[in-house]
């Protein structure tokens, strides 16, 4: 299939980091305002999108459902995030990097404790932390799960099809 100029300006659209990378001294940036280079004062390439957990969340769903959307017809509706988080799950981290994964825990602090307290409230219990990078993997799952819970909200059936994951798409891009 040939990309039209609309998928490749959603694509461009939906390329986001977890970091922007100096490219003078190769540091890792991952403030979503910073401008200069913290080590060497170089400007920024601001063209790169550095994304929140939210973001990272959104753009997992995104990429999941344009993906495989085979599989997001067969798997239940309520099931569709942790089919889409899997890889991070399994893998037990985002980067191999804890530098970074502290950084980017600091940078989103308020939405790593939106995710614990929406598992708190549907749950009833604490998240049992055990390390920084687990933290990061359950916030950004937690958020896709939250994000997923509100596009679902108005879909009677308990699977997808080509009409839903459309309108999901749509929701998830806005």
């Amino acid at each position: 299939m040939i990309a039209t100029n609309n998928d490749i300006q959603i694509r461009k659209k939906s390329d986001i980091q977890l970091y922007n990378e100096c490219s003078e001294c190769r540091t890792w940036s991952f403030g979503h305002f910073d401008i200069y280079c913290s080590k060497c004062g170089t400007k920024l390439d601001d063209s790169c999108q550095i994304a929140s957990i939210k973001d990272y969340a959104k753009n997992i769903l995104l990429e999941f459902l344009n993906n495989f959307t085979d599989l997001a017809m067969e798997a239940g509706i309520s099931e569709i995030p942790d089919y889409a988080t899997e890889a991070i799950r399994v893998n037990g981290n985002v980067l191999f990097n804890q530098y970074a994964t502290r950084h980017i825990l600091a940078e989103c602090w308020n939405e790593v404790e939106i995710a614990l307290d929406d598992w708190k409230d549907g749950s009833g219990m604490d998240f049992p932390v055990s390390n920084i990078e687990r933290l990061h993997v359950f916030s950004i799952s937690q958020h896709a799960e939250m994000i997923w819970r509100g596009i679902i909200s108005g879909i009677q059936d308990n699977n997808l099809n080509n009409e839903t994951i459309a309108d999901a798409i749509d929701q998830l891009r806005h």
